[in-house]
């Protein structure tokens, strides 16, 4: 694949991969408007800020991604290693962001837990993209 092909295909990537973070910090606008009960207030408030976590995964994966097909020896930086440990953190954040989406209410909900699942969708996809 020719170089600049290679940009624009990562250009568009990166693109893409800010969809979950757009969705997120749109939410923090309507983080009060529901009267919940404390307790599930708390749980909600925690999702989502587990789900804005999260959502940061998928520009961070890209960049690793794009570090390690530049880098001949993955032993070459110890900061492409930290990284690929903090993109399964920031899974495991937007499986437990989406459980606790569950107990808030309206678009809080389900906005939060669809910015979640574009989180796992995008990582999920980039495994199928073929290699150029």
């Amino acid at each position: 694949m020719p170089e600049w092909r290679f940009r624009v295909v990562v250009a568009l990537c990166a693109v893409v991969s800010l969809v979950p973070l757009a969705l997120s910090l749109s939410l923090w606008k309507h983080f009060h408007e529901d009267v919940l009960p404390r307790w599930r207030r708390v749980v909600s408030d925690f999702g989502l800020g587990m789900a804005t976590a999260a959502s940061l995964v998928p520009p961070l994966w890209l960049f690793t991604m794009v570090l390690l097909s530049r880098t001949q020896d993955a032993h070459e930086s110890p900061v492409l290693g930290i990284m690929l440990d903090a993109v399964f953190v920031g899974l495991g954040l937007a499986i437990f962001g989406a459980i606790g989406l569950c107990f808030a209410k309206g678009r809080l909900r389900w906005m939060g837990i669809a910015s979640c699942a574009v989180t796992l969708v995008l990582f999920l996809i980039s495994f199928t993209m073929p290699s150029y």
